[in-house]
């Protein structure tokens, strides 16, 4: 009986990829991919931009994930409850836009070329059982559309084979954006 509960499972997972990959590509088919870096279009991120923004890699702070080379140490800054933090680089450049794209250019097709790079980033944390988005305030989600959290989170979810949770955490405040 747990092995047809499990091939049951599998293929929910299966179908849930295949919706998701569908999805991305309609959207990539009505909305053309440009660089979010110089908006040469092709691409999410064009080489160009890509070697002008450094990826952060190991090794890191293995708590707050600055490269020691850049920054010094950010432990002191995060609050006690965030146990590890990782990112993919700097708030700034492609990045910063790729994510102002994403939130308010209705670009929500973008965040799936994100997740390998999150994925990558997260591949020295303890084993997880589950991703869970930042949730939006819903005056906010129903002003975009979307949850651009909600988006990032799942093209993580796919890369890493982890299911994600949209109703676990609720946001109850509007805060400014």
């Amino acid at each position: 009986m747990a092995t047809k509960g499990a091939s049951l499972e599998r293929s929910l997972q299966r179908a849930k990829d295949l919706s998701l990959r569908f999805r991305w590509g309609t959207r990539d088919f009505l909305w053309p991919r440009r660089c979010a870096g110089c908006g040469l279009r092709g691409s999410w991120l064009c080489d160009d931009c890509a070697r002008r923004f450094e990826l952060w890699t190991p090794f890191w702070c293995p708590r707050c994930g600055v490269p020691p080379e850049l920054w010094s140490c950010r432990c002191g800054v995060l609050p006690r409850a965030l146990g590890r933090v990782r990112s993919i680089g700097l708030y700034e450049g492609w990045v910063e836009q790729a994510v102002s794209l994403i939130k308010y250019g209705r670009e929500s097709a973008r965040a799936a070329s994100l997740g390998p790079l999150m994925a990558r980033q997260v591949r020295d944390l303890p084993a997880h059982d589950l991703i869970v988005p930042v949730p939006l305030h819903r005056r906010r989600e129903a002003e975009r559309g979307f949850n651009q959290s909600a988006e990032l989170a799942a093209a993580l979810a796919f890369e890493v084979g982890q299911p994600v949770s949209l109703n676990l955490v609720e946001r109850i405040v509007q805060t400014r954006p």
